[in-house]
C-alpha cells in the first residue's frame, strides 16, 4: 500500500512500549468506571496472532459505544490530565470523525497533520459507536450518505488526502480531489458544517440491535450485530490485556479471510510519520523527520 514505511526496529520497539503504558491507563480507567470497549481490524489480529502487536503496526484503535467514548474522556481528563489530552475535529484542524488520546510532551505526525501544520502526540485512536438501523437497506442508505458527507468534510481542508492508489488512477483521484476542495472554498462550505450534517446523520436513530462507526460504509469491520460484541472478553496483548468482541474470529475471517497468515508487504500497513519526538521536554531525543 501507499501508507507504508518500514521503522527501524529501535524505534518501533520504542513506540509500542508508549502505546502499552496507554493502553494499560486506559484499562485501569475503563475497568475504574465499568466503561465497556473493544478493539478489531489490526489490533485484534495482533492479539490474536501475535499476542501483541503485528509486527510492523504502530497504533492502538479502540472502540466505545457512543456515550461510553464521551463518559472515557470525561474520566481520564479527571483522571489523567498530567498524562494526556484529546484532539478531534473540535479542537483541532485535522478533520476527523473520531477522537485521538495523546500523550503529553510527545509528537506523532502523519501526512495530513503536517500538511495542515498541526502535531498531534503518540496516541490512541478511540472510535465512537453509533445505533443504526436494523433494516439492511435504511442503513446503507444512511450510511452511505452520511460517509459521503464525511469525505466532502475531508477535502474541505485538505486538497491532498493520501490515496491508496499508483499511476493514472491516482493522479485522477487526485485532480478530483483538487477540483473538490477549491469548490468548497469558493462557496465557503467549512469541513465544520459538513461534519456536524454528517454527524446528525449518523446519530439519527435511537437504540436498535446493530452499530457502526460514525463514518463508514464497511461491514464487519465496521457496522456490527451487538450480539456479536458483547458480552467482551479479555484478551492478552504484551503484557497487558485488550478486549475483544465475543465473535472476533468470525467478524475478521468474514472480513479479512485467513487473517492468522502474515499479509505480503504490499498489502501492510501503518501510520509512519513525518515527525515522531518521544519526549519535547528532551533535547537528545531522537526526533524521526525522514519521511518526505
Amino acid at each position: 500500500m501507499a501508507d507504508f514505511k518500514e521503522y527501524d526496529k529501535k524505534t518501533l520497539n520504542k513506540l509500542h512500549k508508549v502505546e502499552v503504558e496507554m493502553l494499560k491507563d486506559i484499562n485501569n480507567i475503563c475497568s475504574k468506571y465499568d466503561i465497556k470497549y473493544f478493539a478489531l481490524d489490526g489490533t485484534g489480529i495482533g492479539a490474536l496472532r501475535h499476542k501483541g502487536f503485528i509486527p510492523w503496526d504502530d497504533d492502538i484503535d479502540l472502540r466505545f459505544l457512543y456515550d461510553d467514548a464521551i463518559k472515557f474522556r470525561e474520566c481520564v481528563e479527571k483522571d489523567l490530565s498530567d498524562k494526556y489530552y484529546f484532539i478531534d475535529r473540535h479542537n483541532t484542524k485535522l478533520p476527523i470523525t473520531f477522537m485521538k488520546m495523546c500523550k503529553k510532551n510527545t509528537v506523532f505526525q502523519e501526512d495530513d497533520a503536517y500538511i495542515l501544520g498541526v502535531e498531534p502526540g503518540i496516541f490512541v485512536d478511540i472510535m465512537p459507536l453509533v445505533y443504526v438501523s436494523d433494516d439492511k437497506k435504511k442503513r446503507e442508505k444512511k450510511l452511505k450518505k452520511s460517509w459521503f458527507i464525511f469525505k466532502l468534510g475531508v477535502l474541505a481542508e485538505i486538497k491532498k488526502p493520501v490515496i491508496a492508489f499508483h499511476g493514472i488512477k491516482e493522479k485522477i483521484y487526485l485532480l478530483i480531489c483538487y477540483i473538490i476542495h477549491y469548490v468548497l472554498k469558493i462557496f465557503r462550505i467549512s469541513s465544520k458544517k459538513l461534519f456536524d450534517k454528517g454527524e446528525a446523520i449518523a446519530k439519527s436513530e435511537k437504540k436498535t440491535h446493530t452499530i457502526a462507526s460514525l463514518n463508514t460504509v464497511k461491514v464487519n469491520t465496521s457496522i456490527f450485530d451487538l450480539n456479536d460484541i458483547f458480552p467482551v472478553r479479555k484478551t492478552k496483548f504484551e503484557d497487558t490485556y485488550v478486549y475483544l468482541p465475543n465473535k472476533a474470529e468470525k467478524l475478521l475471517t468474514d472480513y479479512f479471510g485467513d487473517y492468522m497468515k502474515l499479509p505480503p508487504v504490499k498489502d501492510r500497513h501503518n501510520h509512519f510519520p513525518k515527525k515522531l519526538v518521544f519526549n519535547t521536554k528532551d533535547k537528545k531525543d531522537d526526533t524521526n523527520e525522514k519521511n518526505d
